[in-house]
């Protein structure tokens, strides 16, 4: 839900103006487990501080899986598919 998430973001004018912001759908979680949805949400954010710089990203969420949680699972879906 891409609009209602974006709406989030800038209802409240805290983020800046509207029109100065950039609003794009980096990647599609197929999950309907909430507390997964925000730690993949949190895993992007610290992407994107670690690639851009904390002044450059306005979310300050932290991400309470890493990378390697995720390699992991993507593992474990591997071998299941064999």
């Amino acid at each position: 839900m891409p609009m209602f998430r974006w709406h989030e973001h800038v209802k409240d004018g805290f983020k800046g103006n509207v029109l100065d912001l950039v609003f794009d759908t980096i990647t599609k979680v197929k999950s309907k487990d909430q507390k997964y949805i925000n730690e993949i949400e949190a895993w992007w954010i610290q992407k994107y501080v670690n690639d851009y710089g904390i002044d450059n990203v306005f979310n300050i969420r932290q991400p309470p899986i890493t990378f390697y949680d995720l390699k992991e699972q993507y593992d474990l879906i591997i071998k299941k598919d064999k």
